[in-house]
């Protein structure tokens, strides 16, 4: 049976009358181009398992169809199924060995699968037919970047650029390969003699911006990305660093401007509402921060970020059982930074429940155990309970995993004097003392009696010239 809507322009009739088709568990006849209409739709939908059972029908009809098997591969790749699709296409190349479209997916399977030198061969032979390019250019220096060749990498994103002062992969391929090979000088002048050349490219003002950013010449960053912007109003990158800039001069009411204008042009960026929410939070503003981390969590319910940051503006605000709702919400999106459930320790803390104050802590020393200060929290909460022997023994197991730090020596110190375990403590005094001597004071916040004072200073007295 032929279908007779091969000429019908209405895509989404034609989508719904294959679909009845499929659903009736019919078999019809239909053109090419009806096929590549459908799957057309599906790709743009994104359900490419769907576009990939319409092309298996499709082929079925036209087993010969160069354009549908080449299409079927494209939909492989979609699936992250290579090798299939380089089968497919290596069939193709029997029938049509010189043909651009089929050469130039191979070579993209081939980046995917990790087999660069391969596919740079078939780019670079595939540059003696291109009218344009600069988007094989661009292609054969990422080749060489995951080869880890970063100075050819950078040789030909600059000839993609020259070839097309726009191509955005290019820039943004190029600055990281600068960056990575701890070439910024030279990144700053090429993009200075490309500004010069090419004066109204905003990507490269952009750049620039971010080359003087890293080194530290910020003035010049701040005008770089102004430029940016003013070629290109709507460009929500730029002000975005601009808003960065500001933040680390500690200029919030210049940031809190630069990030909502971003907001004009980029509106549904959780991570744009946190930076300006961040603004505010700096500048103890809780309320107008929270309003916008909350803006973050509307539109990304997953952005963990968000929720520990609303979480600690809370806190500040001593709204500690608040607080706590977001810090567990934080942990439930994302279980292994322990920075939040240090934040929960804290909260349980603060509202005088102890026994869950202790398994945040323990939880947060299991995922940072190189963190010393989430020791130095879990021990004082032991000890402000009167567990001595508890205290002691977080201290000392801390010691293990951080022996370089001298705060959790001088605090081990003083819990085992606490427990009368002198020996040991004075044993640990002089790896305190030789890893840190002035911060020896602190073990008078302790003990306030002579006698003690007196055995410590015996022992301090020895490493002052050291």
């Amino acid at each position: 049976m032929v279908d007779d809507f091969k000429n019908d322009d209405n895509v989404l009739e034609v989508v719904e009358r294959f679909e009845q088709m499929l659903e009736n568990n019919e078999r019809h006849f239909f053109d090419v181009q009806v096929y590549e209409m459908v799957i057309n739709y599906y790709r743009q939908e994104n359900k490419i398992k769907k576009a990939l059972e319409v092309c298996n029908i499709a082929s079925q009809q036209y087993p010969y169809s160069m354009e549908l098997l080449l299409e079927k591969a494209h939909l492989l790749t979609h699936l992250d199924r290579y090798q299939q699709a380089l089968e497919l296409v290596e069939k193709i190349g029997t029938f049509q060995p010189t043909d651009y479209d089929t050469l130039f997916l191979k070579a993209n399977i081939y980046m995917q699968m990790g087999k660069h030198q391969e596919a740079i061969e078939i780019y670079a032979y595939l540059l003696k037919f291109a009218t344009e390019k600069d988007e094989l250019l661009y292609h054969i220096g990422y080749g060489y970047q995951n080869l880890g060749l970063y100075d050819k990498a950078i040789l030909f994103y600059k000839k993609a650029l020259n070839q097309n002062l726009n191509h955005e992969g290019a820039v943004l391929e190029l600055a990281y390969c600068l960056d990575i090979t701890g070439k910024l000088e030279d990144g700053l002048e090429y993009y200075q003699k490309f500004i010069d050349q090419n004066p109204y490219s905003y990507l490269a003002w952009y750049h620039l911006g971010m080359t003087y950013t890293k080194l530290g010449n910020i003035s010049d960053a701040l005008n770089a990305y102004e430029y940016s912007t003013l070629i290109k109003e709507d460009f929500a990158s730029g002000y975005i660093e601009m808003g960065n800039v500001h933040i680390a001069q500690q200029n919030y009411e210049d940031a809190q401007k630069a990030f909502d204008t971003a907001l004009n042009y980029e509106t549904l960026s959780a991570d744009l509402y946190c930076k300006l929410a961040y603004t505010f939070e700096l500048q103890q503003e809780y309320y107008s921060a929270i309003k916008f981390y909350k803006e973050a969590i509307e539109v990304d319910k997953l952005w963990d970020e968000a929720w520990f940051r609303a979480g600690l503006c809370l806190y500040s605000l001593k709204k500690y059982y608040e607080s706590l709702h977001f810090f567990k919400k934080a942990t439930k999106i994302n279980s292994i930074n322990e920075q939040y459930w240090i934040a929960i320790a804290d909260a349980e803390y603060a509202m005088g429940n102890m026994l869950s104050s202790l398994e945040a802590y323990e939880e947060a020393s299991n995922l940072a155990p190189e963190n010393a200060d989430i020791w130095l929290k879990w021990a004082k909460t032991f000890y402000d309970q009167g567990y001595i022997d508890k205290a002691t023994e977080v201290a000392l197991d801390a010691l293990d995993e951080c022996p370089e730090n001298a705060e959790l020596h001088y605090r081990a110190v003083a819990y085992l004097i606490c427990a009368g375990k002198y020996k040991h403590a004075f044993n640990l005094l002089e790896n305190a003392l030789i890893l840190d001597f002035d911060k020896h004071t602190m073990l008078f916040e302790f003990f306030s009696d002579l006698e003690t004072q007196k055995a410590l200073y015996k022992i301090i007295d020895q490493y002052k010239t050291l």
